[in-house]
């Protein structure tokens, strides 16, 4: 005979007994009717008398059914007490037959996706409300012993980022999980950060969330299907020309060179999701394909140029803005606002933008530059904003459907005037004075500082250490030309403002000495400015026949972008009156070591060249490097070439007069990393070291403030740092402390009150652009992209979809419960029918003789 089943098939039939002890009791008290049928057997002493042996006889006919009968109601009394401790147990099968008998038991988490995309409005109702309908359809389902669990793609807690996933509804039970489940509903929002899909699918695996013996495991992901989570890579498009391939400068920088990344991660994490048993079902929250939701977006605002802004000074912004809509959008504006003003300083309109293209996603965006003009720009200098929003047309209202990426905010700290010191000397063969030419770049025409500009020199090298260590000073950039210092308190305070924030402006000169200058920025440690060191000075007289050594290299650019500017046809004029040098010192790169000890190394950057020799390959030698630190320090740059005529006697005032005005910007552009950033990255600023009672201001909570611990400067050179890891809101978050306010302020002489003011800066929190793209995936890419999960793509959940892969799961207990009060019922009459029955039995009949 065979065996319909192989033993190790009948093992594997029963998935899991829950409650083991509880069937050991089952089993003992099924051996209880045996005992009581085994001490109720007596032992007699037979006696023999006359009509005894009528009933002997009587009862011999009947001993088989009689023996027969009695082991039937023992067999049922110890079957109804075995199957009670079995049912009890609670056993689930599973690839069994049995399951026909049995209703499923679930175990279902529920992964909602609260991604700041699902604030999409369409009419009246969210993106977010279709996912909140479809959880509570799939929690009316829930019943008996079935779990569910509720998991959010971000956390919905007002104090934190939304960046990370959060276990809304650990592992409940029934009706009682289900009424949880509903009241955890209640609290799910669109957050205003982007969901990372790989870690929230993590987070929802029914491995990490469920039992051992949950059965038939389901992560229902309801979700709006958003194209840019299911894309393999990215493409941008311009509005007027044809797609290309996004490059990193095309995207934000949380975004650019990620996606792809995270698309392979998507599917590692759906297949892991698989292989553990469970199956997947993604809800698509929109229903049926019929359209995507239109959307219009300000994708980056940035200023234009190298320059920062200046109070009652025009400015000039590039935005980008995209249609991330499946329908072209033509007429829209651009308002640019200044802080919180509702009259708009600038505006501009948007050339047509084409539809956004699915499979593959293209992304259709231009660039406008829009300009502020003098009399509508920042009139006080500290921290600003500017508040940059895209505006649909009028007749087409419904091409914007989210409200947060329509405006994106750029924070400023608007300066009062650039302060330069200097400290120069005239060359011995030199004509002209450098501190005139400086004074005529930054000194109007008046003789007053300018509106942009401060100026002030200093003769000795006592004047420029008792500057730089004057706080009411405020210089921002510092100008040595043919002059270095040499005593070791100058030296320590120049490298000290550097590291401090301010810029460095260093030309050599006739008074030029290579060793002073290397010993004094380079060689040193704990001075340490310059990344090469300075060569030997060449000269030659001006009347040589050879004529000049040099002149600077301008067909051919390096990657700085000082050096770009001047190859640029903006400053094509200056190529045509060349710089004729007549001496240099050339830097030379060496083995650079680290500014101070623990520090990174600087990174080095070549500025110019000098253009190379006739007949000679390679590059020219090098004619300026800049030494820049990490962000919120100063930067340097160092000229091996004159400011005078001395080495240039005919072309230096038109090449300083250019070159002075954009590197003094340049040198001294404060950092704008840490002002603008998007929602969940870390919030870090650098407070003074004399700063007090930080705090921050959080958008939309009424004004109040958040104390915050700046980090503790670990040496004078260093500053100290706030941090701030909760940024989930949009909008300009404040940073404010207060500074001793200053006295004297430009007579070079002020010093510190003890009266306090207040400093104030704007921080500018923005959504990820890629999460106003509201164009849905299609279903087969969705399909592609989760393999091998084999992920099945619904409309809207239904009772009947969670149909597992395997034949079946389900739990034994009710059937088993029915067919042990079967039992109880039935013992007792077959009791009562066989005790009718032998009694009649056992009646001896009349002997006939």
């Amino acid at each position: 005979m065979t065996l319909p089943i192989s033993l190790p098939q009948a093992a594997s039939t029963f998935a899991a007994i829950e409650h083991t002890g509880i069937l050991v009791a089952g089993l003992a008290a099924a051996t209880i009717p045996i005992i009581i049928h085994l001490l109720n057997r007596r032992r007699v002493q037979p006696h023999a008398w006359a009509a005894m042996t009528w009933l002997l006889a009587a009862v011999r006919r009947h001993q088989r059914r009689l023996r027969l009968q009695n082991w039937l109601v023992l067999l049922l009394r110890a079957l109804a007490l075995m199957l009670l401790g079995l049912g009890l147990a609670r056993v689930v099968v599973s690839d069994s037959a049995l399951d026909a008998f049995v209703r499923p038991r679930k175990s279902l988490v529920l992964l909602l996706d609260t991604s700041y995309s699902t604030g999409a409005r369409d009419g009246s109702r969210s993106v977010s409300d279709r996912i909140r309908s479809e959880a509570e359809k799939v929690l009316a389902g829930i019943a008996g012993d079935d779990t569910v669990a509720i998991v959010v793609s971000n956390d919905v807690r007002a104090d934190r980022s939304g960046i990370r996933p959060d276990v809304l509804l650990p592992r409940s039970v029934g009706a009682e999980g289900a009424r949880l489940g509903r009241a955890a509903l209640s609290l799910v929002h669109p957050t205003e950060a982007r969901a990372t899909w790989a870690e929230a699918i993590a987070a929802a695996s029914p491995r990490a969330l469920f039992k051992d013996g949950d059965p038939n495991r389901t992560l229902v992901w309801i979700t709006d299907l958003q194209a840019t989570d299911w894309r393999a890579s990215d493409v941008r498009s311009g509005g007027d020309g044809p797609a290309r391939p996004a490059r990193s400068d095309d995207l934000p920088a949380s975004t650019a060179g990620s996606t792809q990344a995270a698309s392979v991660a998507l599917g590692l994490a759906l297949e892991a999701v698989r292989r553990s048993g469970a199956d997947i079902r993604i809800v698509d929250a929109n229903g049926p394909p019929a359209r995507s939701l239109s959307n219009l977006a300000v994708v980056d605002v940035k200023l234009l140029g190298s320059s920062d802004v200046f109070q009652r000074q025009p400015f000039h912004l590039l935005v980008r803005v995209a249609n991330y809509g499946e329908r072209p959008i033509a007429n829209a504006q651009i308002r640019v606002f200044l802080d919180d003003q509702s009259t708009p300083a600038a505006q501009a309109a948007v050339p047509p933008l084409p539809a956004a293209h699915v499979s593959p996603l293209l992304v259709p965006d231009q660039t406008i530059e829009i300009g502020v003009k003098r009399d509508a720009a920042f009139q006080t200098a500290g921290g600003h904003s500017v508040r940059v929003e895209i505006v649909p047309p009028d007749a087409d209202a419904d091409a914007d459907a989210l409200a947060l990426d329509s405006r994106r905010v750029l924070a400023l700290e608007v300066r009062s005037k650039l302060h330069v010191a200097a400290w120069m000397q005239r060359g011995r063969d030199a004509r002209w004075d450098p501190t005139v030419q400086a004074q005529g770049v930054f000194v109007g025409d008046d003789g007053r500082d300018s509106d942009t500009f401060s100026f002030r020199t200093v003769a000795t090298e006592e004047d420029l250490a008792r500057l730089l260590g004057d706080p009411a000073s405020e210089t921002d950039l510092l100008i040595l030309a043919n002059r270095v210092p040499r005593g070791a308190a100058a030296i320590e305070r120049v490298a000290a403002f550097v590291r401090g924030g301010g810029g460095l402006l260093a030309f050599v000169g006739d008074e030029f000495d290579t060793a002073s200058w290397n010993r004094a920025f380079h060689d040193d440690p704990g001075s340490r400015l310059l990344p090469y060191t300075f060569g030997e000075l060449v000269k030659r007289d001006r009347s040589d026949a050879k004529g000049a050594l040099a002149t600077l290299e301008y067909e051919h650019p390096t990657s700085h972008p000082i050096s770009a500017l001047f190859a640029s046809d903006k400053m094509a004029f200056l190529r045509d009156v060349p710089l004729r040098l007549f001496g240099i010192a050339p830097l030379i790169p060496d083995v650079v070591k680290r500014p101070l000890p623990g520090e990174p190394l600087p990174a080095e950057t070549i500025v110019f060249r000098f253009q190379r020799e006739p007949g000679t390959d390679g590059p020219g030698a090098i004619a300026a490097v800049e030494g820049p630190y990490e962000p919120g320090f100063g930067r340097s740059m160092w000229f091996g070439m004159g400011i005078d005529d001395a080495w240039n006697p005919n072309a230096v005032y038109p090449f300083l007069m250019v070159f002075l005005n954009d590197i003094a910007l340049y040198l001294t552009q404060h950092p704008a990393a840490g002002r603008n950033i998007e929602v969940g990255q870390t919030l870090r600023a650098f407070v003074p070291s004399e700063a007090t009672d930080v705090r921050l201001s959080v958008p939309g909570r009424g004004g109040a403030t958040e104390r915050l611990t700046p980090r503790a400067a670990t040496s004078e050179f260093d500053r100290r740092e706030v941090v701030h890891d909760r940024v989930g809101a949009t909008g300009v978050w404040k940073l404010s402390y207060e500074m001793p306010a200053l006295t004297g302020v430009g007579s070079g002489t002020g010093a510190a009150s003890t009266t306090l003011r207040t400093v104030t800066d704007a921080i500018s929190v923005s959504p990820n652009p890629d999460e106003g793209c509201l164009v849905r995936a299609l279903r087969s890419d969705v399909i592609e992209r989760s393999r091998p999960s084999d992920a099945r793509v619904l409309d809207g959940w239904t009772e009947d979809v969670v149909e597992s892969s395997k034949s079946g799961e389900g739990e034994l207990t009710p059937p088993i419960l029915l067919i042990v009060l079967a039992l109880l019922l039935l013992e007792p009459f077959l009791a009562m029918r066989f005790g009718r029955h032998e009694g009649r039995g056992a009646e001896p009949k009349a002997n006939p003789s």
